[in-house]
């Protein structure tokens, strides 16, 4: 080989090796910007990572914090449902107490409804033997035995004798506080035969008893709770006054009558209340 071509191709083996360093740069150089740009890259990934790893810590601390709060709440629930319970028990124990107690009051409310009537029942009948005369005029030192003695033989047509022996005593009654300047205060009059009694009061029923002119009222002496018992049937007594239809107190309490050819008998208030009621009906 001569010299000029050994030299011809040495040069050729420079250029080429002269063009692969360069190309080898060249890719030293890529490679090194693709290295600065995946690490940049990875450093805003991490950055990415570590804000969201902080994300996820404050929600994971908030979500702590409130299952915290939940779980005091669920206590306080508790104690209040535990208190609420109690509550209940003791409720339902002083329902058994108040059902006992109204049982026992009901009992008692009996007893002394019983013990009223038969105190009624005996008043009455330590009274049978007295009437109340009201509307008899009341004069100055007047002798109230003697002026009803001689009006009431002459009403019953009987000898005054006859009829003194009959009566035990008759007086007017005192006055009572502002009753002192009240005229024509009633008179009692105490029977010792009740016959005596009875009779007068079948003559007052067809005819008035009258004394200087006046329309005297003669009544049976009624115990004051009895008199407050038969007002609970004013409602049917009204309307069966209304109505002329006639009746007849009970001793104690009720009223008896006769309705479309039956005899009836009511003693107590609901029953008033009920035969009012088909009555009514009947009338409509």
């Amino acid at each position: 080989m001569s010299k000029a071509t050994t030299r011809k191709q040495s040069i050729s083996d420079k250029a080429e090796r002269s063009e692969l360093e360069t190309k080898m740069d060249q890719m030293l150089e890529m490679m090194g910007e693709m290295k600065k740009e995946t690490n940049a890259k990875l450093e805003g990934l991490d950055n990415k990572i570590m804000n969201l790893e902080k994300s996820v810590e404050t929600k994971l601390q908030k979500i702590e914090t409130e299952l915290n709060i939940m779980k005091k709440d669920l206590s306080h629930v508790k104690v209040i449902e535990n208190a609420v319970k109690k509550l209940e028990a003791k409720s339902e124990e002083q329902d058994k107490l108040n059902v006992k107690w109204e049982s026992k009051i009901n009992l008692l409310e009996e007893e002394a409804e019983r013990t009223a009537k038969q105190c009624a029942l005996l008043e009455l009948r330590q009274k049978r033997n007295i009437l109340r005369i009201k509307g008899v005029p009341e004069e100055k030192d007047e002798k109230i035995e003697k002026k009803m003695i001689t009006h009431l033989a002459k009403f019953l047509d009987m000898e005054e004798e006859m009829l003194e022996e009959d009566i035990i005593r008759i007086i007017r009654l005192s006055p009572k506080g502002h009753d002192e300047f009240k005229k024509n205060r009633d008179v009692l009059i105490f029977f010792s035969r009740l016959q005596t009694r009875d009779e007068l009061l079948r003559k007052n029923s067809k005819e008035k008893l009258k004394i200087d002119s006046r329309d005297i009222i003669i009544l049976k002496e009624i115990p004051i709770w009895i008199l407050n018992r038969r007002r609970s049937y004013n409602p049917l007594i009204n309307f069966l006054r209304e109505k002329d239809i006639t009746f007849r107190w009970e001793e104690v309490e009720g009223l008896r009558l006769k309705y479309n050819s039956k005899f009836v008998k009511i003693l107590t208030i609901p029953q008033a209340q009920n035969f009012l009621e088909k009555i009514k009906k009947d009338f409509e």
